[in-house]
């Protein structure tokens, strides 16, 4: 019989887990009472492991540590780290925690530590008090190698850039990191010294080089260098004159060349259609035009009936060319002179012209002159020219008049005047006057 508490050492000798311990008391006259509580039994400690780093390797400024630590009844873990050839240094708690690991990120360490030789422990415990610790080793090389230097980028391709460096002068150097706007464009180190980005989008681009080594350090950056891609091409147009227009004499140029930011050149060219391109050079210009004249082509000089190419091209700073070319009929050659050119007049003062019929293909018409200005239209060439072979004049004021008509070709050649008919218009009553007897003489 116990009175107050009592003490019962029992051997365990059951598996671990989670068991009913049940404590019954009877009394003499037969009345009982029971307790019942849950108990763990948990005799294995918690189970640790550093998968990295790796035991003996080499590490930098940044260490990813990754491990296991399991135990269905965990309470804790630590990681820590001391000198491994300092005897009486002591374990320095870097990062603590309470959850499960399975081979998983425990921390990522980014010390201030001087180059040497290094053990990191981790350390769990249960809650029933049992540990378990494993450590590993590993030698720290904080030093930076020396950085990539004069870096060279160069577009080639339209929108490719192709970078050049010089190695690192340091002997640990594992390979290199090449960003381009503050961005990382190879996620596995560069062993060469040379790098080629392809098919960018138009935009700057701003590239630089970092060394790394075996320790994962890096470098400080290397120069940077910009690239500019742009490919859009310039904007050319030819708006004079027409494409397959026949012309003769001199001819005015006018076009547009022109870009957004980086203009270099406009060139104008011409050449007979059998040569290759580009040609003659007209005219060339460093400033940007729209629809300008941009020279003055005489045709005289040229063969006549001959097929002419005019090439306008325009160049940027970033080399991207665009060219437009028409071809042109040079023709300077008239039409013959028309000829038989008559008249009739009705109503006393309208005048009706006719005339013989040219037989020229390329034939525009016919300019009809009085007293040398042009009658048939509002006096310009190209307004005035007519098709017919008659044209009258209506309403002709009295006098005499002196009529011809010219011809005109496509190319605007004019030939030389018709036959002239003078054309005498007398619509007014005579004059009368008496001169004797005097008026009212007797």
């Amino acid at each position: 019989m116990f009175e107050d508490q009592f003490i019962f050492d029992w051997p365990i000798a059951v598996n671990d887990g989670v068991y009913l311990f049940r404590a019954l008391a009877v009394d003499q006259a037969g009345w009982e009472t029971e307790v019942i509580h849950q108990i763990t039994i948990d005799t294995q400690p918690p189970v640790v492991a550093i998968s990295q780093p790796i035991d003996q390797s080499l590490q930098g400024q940044r260490i990813e540590i990754k491990g296991t630590v399991t135990d269905s009844n965990l309470s804790f873990y630590n990681l820590s780290y001391r000198e491994s050839n300092n005897p009486v240094d002591q374990w320095h708690l870097i990062h603590s925690g309470i959850n499960e690991l399975s081979d998983a990120a425990i921390y990522e360490w980014l010390h201030h530590l001087q180059s040497g030789t290094y053990q990191v422990q981790l350390l769990a415990q249960d809650q029933v008090g049992l540990q378990a610790e494993t450590t590993v080793e590993f030698t720290l090389d904080t030093n930076a190698p020396e950085p990539a230097l004069y870096l060279n980028a160069e577009r080639v391709n339209t929108n490719d850039v192709q970078l050049a460096w010089q190695a690192s002068v340091s002997q640990d150097v594992a390979g290199y990191r090449v960003y381009r706007n503050n961005q990382l464009l190879n996620q596995t180190l560069i062993t060469q010294s040379s790098y080629q980005d392809l098919s960018l989008p138009d935009g700057d681009f701003t590239y630089w080089v970092v060394a790394v080594d075996h320790a994962s350090n890096s470098s400080d950056p290397s120069n940077s260098e910009l690239v500019v891609i742009d490919t859009t091409a310039p904007q050319v147009f030819l708006l004079a004159p027409a494409n397959g227009q026949l012309v003769s004499g001199e001819i005015d140029i006018v076009g547009t060349a022109t870009s957004t930011d980086d203009f270099k050149v406009l060139r104008l060219y011409y050449r007979p259609a059998t040569d290759p391109a580009p040609g003659q050079l007209l005219a060339q210009s460093t400033l940007p035009v729209t629809g300008e004249k941009l020279a003055e082509l005489t045709t005289t000089g040229l063969n006549n009936d001959t097929d002419y190419l005019i090439r306008l091209e325009a160049e940027e700073l970033t080399g991207n060319l665009a060219a437009v070319e028409h071809s042109i009929h040079v023709d300077n050659l008239p039409p013959a002179a028309p000829l038989n050119l008559t008249y009739q007049l009705a109503n006393g003062n309208d005048v009706t012209l006719n005339w013989q019929a040219n037989s020229e293909t390329d034939l525009a018409g016919y300019l009809v002159y009085r007293n040398g200005e042009i009658i048939s239209g509002n006096g310009t060439i190209q307004s005035s020219i007519i098709t017919d072979i008659t044209f009258i004049d209506d309403d002709v004021v009295d006098g005499v008049h002196d009529y011809h008509v010219v011809a005109v070709d496509q190319a605007f050649n004019i030939s030389t005047a018709s036959n002239v008919v003078q054309v005498a218009i007398n619509q007014r009553a005579p004059d009368t006057h008496l001169i004797e007897p005097a008026d009212g003489e007797e």
